[in-house]
């Protein structure tokens, strides 16, 4: 059988449709129940898996609520792996003054996501970020990027602090996706379905997996750049779904260097990452992305 987890909009609004807009669940088979769950990114709603102080340093629990008022995250701990599940916000607002709200609105989304998984791996766990985070990495990720002739425009705020993010120096996270696919062109997750553009592969790669630490690849046994067997999990937010399988760990696998991870008194050493793929499904507007990882530890058993 199956298991679901999920966050629900609360924000009553007409910009969320009345609640409708957004949400997001992981579903995951029972056999591999996480041994913790929460819905939020700030832990304001449940803090129940807790490592959120840096959350609440810096923010007003009011202003928590507001993060997470939309229901854009859900959380699940499966032995050391903290699964975050997250439909990070879009500004497609043509009003000046409502954009610039969503705009603010996103930073302080994503700052909170930055730090609470920052909190999740200094507490030891191996962080998995999945989900649409309405950000393409890189031009290489736009086709409306890649056809320019010209200079690009200035990267967005949110495409800076995600590249800050992968590195280099220090890499925080991995972009699973180009860990194994560096140089890939023409690979998009978004389409605008309405106009076609899904038949001619016009698209955006919004839809990402990100690991911390980055995981070591199957062809060198080494960590791998921010930039470049029973099933787990299946989350999935309002557009994007995402599944993961984990394979049992092997003694002596390859031995990794922590020193490309970024400070962290606690941290876990890499999963390996075998497989990324964005799988193709026709007629949708989203297109799934498969994982296939190694090497979590089961250091208790699921709640009953």
């Amino acid at each position: 059988g199956w298991d679901s987890y999920f966050s629900l909009c609360r924000a009553r609004e007409p910009r969320t449709s009345g609640g409708r807009y957004a949400g997001v669940a992981t579903f995951c088979r029972t056999g591999c129940r996480p041994r913790l769950a929460a819905e939020g990114v700030t832990g304001v709603l449940d803090s129940s898996i807790g490592h959120r102080a840096s959350l609440v340093a810096e923010s007003s629990e009011e202003e928590l609520r507001q993060i997470d008022s939309e229901g854009r995250c859900v959380i699940t701990v499966h032995a050391d792996l903290a699964l975050l599940n997250v439909y990070a916000p879009a500004n497609t607002a043509s009003d000046p003054e409502e954009s610039e709200r969503r705009r603010a609105f996103k930073a302080s989304f994503l700052r909170a996501l930055e730090l609470r998984c920052r909190d999740l791996a200094a507490a030891g766990l191996r962080v998995l970020l999945i989900g649409d985070m309405n950000i393409s990495p890189s031009r290489l990720d736009s086709a409306r990027e890649a056809e320019l002739l010209q200079a690009p425009p200035p990267p967005s705020a949110s495409r800076l602090w995600l590249q800050a993010l992968l590195g280099p120096p220090r890499p925080f996270f991995a972009d699973a996706f180009r860990a194994l696919h560096p140089a890939r062109g023409g690979a998009y997750s978004c389409f605008h379905v309405a106009s076609g553009a899904d038949r001619h592969n016009y698209g955006s790669r919004i839809d990402l997996a990100l690991l911390a630490p980055p995981p070591l690849l199957p062809s060198t046994g080494q960590a791998g750049s921010g930039q470049a067997g029973s099933g787990l999990a299946d989350g999935s937010s309002a557009h994007a779904s995402v599944g993961a399988t984990a394979p049992p760990s092997r003694r002596g696998g390859p031995s990794f260097d922590l020193s490309l991870f970024s400070d962290c008194s606690a941290a876990a050493p890499p999963l390996s990452l075998h497989a990324c793929e964005i799988v193709e499904l026709e007629g949708s507007d989203h297109l799934p992305l498969r994982l296939l990882l190694s090497g979590l530890e089961q250091r208790s058993p699921p709640p009953q």
